[in-house]
């Protein structure tokens, strides 16, 4: 909605997610596999379908701040700069960070210290240091306890999201400048049976 309320440009997302995966889950080396990819290749899949995109936004750490998974924040923070690092070099984009919110569901502190949200939380602007990524506005202020305390539900929830995505991103200093294509273009796009391509894997 902002970009179309700002911008005469089309703007497309490319939905690359696996609900509930840690972030060891995205490498690039990760021996997982479904439909004979992993979760890399999958994205390489959808970024080549689309013919190339402008920037990768990563929105993880749900599944590494969780207890049961207990990643430290040391392991985390190597994991995601390789991620980056390889996005960046594979597809020539910088990767956006959209940070990891408060959980207020049981079970996502850890010892608060290496493992856990707030650890998880630092590990992301830690790694936001890289000439590859840049994190976007902090969503910790935003209260889940009147849902699940995990996920963004609402529209007002995620609005605020979207604006504060928008806005981190315009303005970025790493930011590509989305320019116009031809009608031709954005005709091939769409009848090119897109949502059959994307949805094998």
């Amino acid at each position: 909605n902002e970009w179309l309320a700002n911008s005469e440009v089309p703007v497309g997302f490319i939905p690359a997610a696996n609900s509930g995966k840690t972030v060891a889950r995205l490498s690039k080396t990760d021996s997982t596999r479904i439909g004979g990819l992993n979760l890399y290749e999958s994205l390489d899949r959808r970024i080549s379908v689309v013919g190339g995109v402008k920037a990768v936004l990563y929105e993880q750490g749900e599944a590494d701040s969780n207890d049961i998974n207990g990643t430290t924040a040391t392991d985390y923070e190597s994991s995601l700069n390789t991620l980056i690092n390889d996005i960046n070099t594979d597809f020539g984009v910088k990767t956006f960070i959209i940070p990891l919110h408060t959980i207020t569901a049981a079970g996502y502190n850890g010892n608060g210290t290496t493992t856990g949200q707030a650890p998880i939380r630092q590990a992301q602007l830690n790694t936001a240091s890289s000439t590859n990524c840049k994190i976007f506005q902090r969503l910790d202020d935003i209260d889940l306890s009147g849902g699940d305390g995990l996920h963004f539900q609402t529209d007002t929830e995620l609005n605020t999201v979207g604006v504060r995505v928008y806005q981190s991103y315009i303005g970025s200093e790493l930011t590509t400048a989305i320019t116009g294509m031809t009608d031709g273009t954005y005709q091939t796009i769409i009848t090119s049976g897109l949502d059959t391509l994307l949805n094998n894997t």
